[in-house]
């Protein structure tokens, strides 16, 4: 028994230096790049007119839309202060359907995008021109933005006229989309209204709980309000109340907003990952700590012990949406939001997204079928699809045609399957139109 003991002893020595060094104060791991997360100047992938093929019924409330918080906050203030890499310009042809302004003024700033108190060399009019231009490159896209007065005393009076003209002005607080198509949907937040919506609506249930003590606390803004927040949002998806879901996926102070999205050592896109300091195996100190999330990977193993490494908001929302939301997530606002966490959100929309574009009815319904056998699609989605595919009949899309015979003949079971399963008869009568 001694001689064993001598022998384990330099090994159970050496794990626990590794244990110690695990331990302290956190340090990069190893370069990691996640499509959840980008902090580069241009899109990695466009989605200009996503909108495009989503019915005109829907209303705002259902829709899933990327989003980003403190849009314009990327030109002054360093790291601290920067929230995004990308222009509102480049935002929007990503796939941004959401945009957090916030407006500003001071002796050297007159009218422009601020963050507290820093300004950010963003006149307000260029933001309002950039919007306009896409909207009208892109007329079936709508834009919902959050407009506040961020610091000092900014003229509303000019804050609106800028608008004038571009604004949904309807009176209806959850209208549909095809009344929103080319026009820009105003929240106001310390402004009076432009058009019938405040930041303050009794529709709205927003989750933006941004203030974290330390790097750690990353876990408490994920396990107690993102992802309850959004599980919340999906499960009254059909709610007839019509509530507009709100999630901010952002946070600071405890470390900077570009580690809160990513879990990196530095805001590159393809920096180190943070180590947290806890270890798991033999010496595990990530067990018992609430904090130590269980999606929080396992590297740099020695011995039996392993340190564990950070994952950012957009990569633990960009997957939960993707494997756990099966109808809406609302309006998600992220930071430095990546290709996979913005498609992720748009996937949403479109139950039976795959459908090809190319006007292929076997392929369709080859993908609504095998869907439908792995039980993927809920009610909702079902009659969403529905629609869909209606709409794509009656447009005739693809060079093949979706009148002829062998088409209707192909898809008529699958959308017979589909009013038998949600009762969307009107579905089939579109058809036969």
């Amino acid at each position: 028994m001694m001689g064993n003991s001598r022998r384990r002893a330099p090994v159970l020595a050496a794990a626990a230096i590794v244990a110690v060094v695990a331990a302290i104060t956190p340090a990069p791991a190893y370069a990691y790049e996640t499509s959840a997360y980008s902090h580069d100047a241009h899109p990695k992938a466009l989605h200009e007119d996503w909108m495009a093929g989503l019915p005109d019924d829907l209303r705002l409330s259902e829709l899933s839309l990327p989003g980003t918080h403190d849009s314009g906050a990327s030109k002054f203030g360093g790291d601290i202060t920067f929230t995004q890499s990308m222009g509102f310009s480049d935002q929007l042809a990503a796939g941004i359907r959401a945009l957090d302004i916030r407006v500003g003024e001071n002796g050297v700033c007159p009218l422009d995008i601020f963050h507290g108190i820093d300004c950010q060399f963003t006149p307000y009019g260029e933001v309002v021109a950039d919007l306009v231009e896409f909207l009208d490159e892109h007329p079936s896209e709508t834009i919902v933005t959050r407009v506040k007065n961020e610091h000092g005393n900014p003229s509303f009076a000019e804050v609106k006229a800028l608008l004038e003209g571009h604004y949904y002005d309807g009176t209806d607080t959850d209208p549909e989309l095809g009344d929103l198509r080319g026009k820009i949907v105003v929240y106001v937040e310390d402004f009076d209204p432009i058009g019938p919506f405040s930041w303050s609506d009794a529709n709205l249930d927003i989750e933006d709980h941004f203030e974290l003590d330390t790097e750690r606390d990353l876990a408490v803004k994920w396990t107690e309000y993102v992802a309850p927040h959004l599980a919340e949002a999906d499960r009254v998806a059909d709610d007839p109340a019509g509530r507009i879901f709100i999630t901010f996926t952002s946070a600071a102070d405890g470390g900077f907003p570009y580690f809160y999205a990513s879990g990196h050592s530095s805001p590159a896109t393809d920096a180190d990952q943070l180590l947290t300091g806890w270890t798991r195996g033999h010496i595990d100190s990530c067990k018992h700590d609430s904090k130590c999330l269980r999606e929080y990977p396992s590297v740099n193993c020695f011995l039996g012990t392993c340190s564990v490494e950070f994952v950012g908001l957009n990569q633990l929302t960009m997957d939960y949406v993707r494997t756990t939301v099966r109808d809406r997530a609302g309006i998600v606002y992220s930071d430095f939001p990546g290709p996979g966490l913005i498609e992720a959100v748009i996937a949403l929309n479109v139950p039976g997204r795959d459908l090809p574009d190319d006007g292929s009815p076997h392929d369709v319904v080859h993908v609504l079928q095998s869907a439908l056998d792995r039980d993927e699609l809920t009610p909702r989605q079902a009659r969403l699809a529905a629609r869909v595919i209606a709409d794509l009949w009656g447009s005739g899309r693809g060079s093949g045609g979706w009148q002829d015979l062998a088409a209707r003949s192909a898809v008529l079971p699958a959308l017979t399957r589909l009013a038998d399963a949600v009762d969307a008869v009107d579905a089939l009568d579109a058809l036969d139109a």
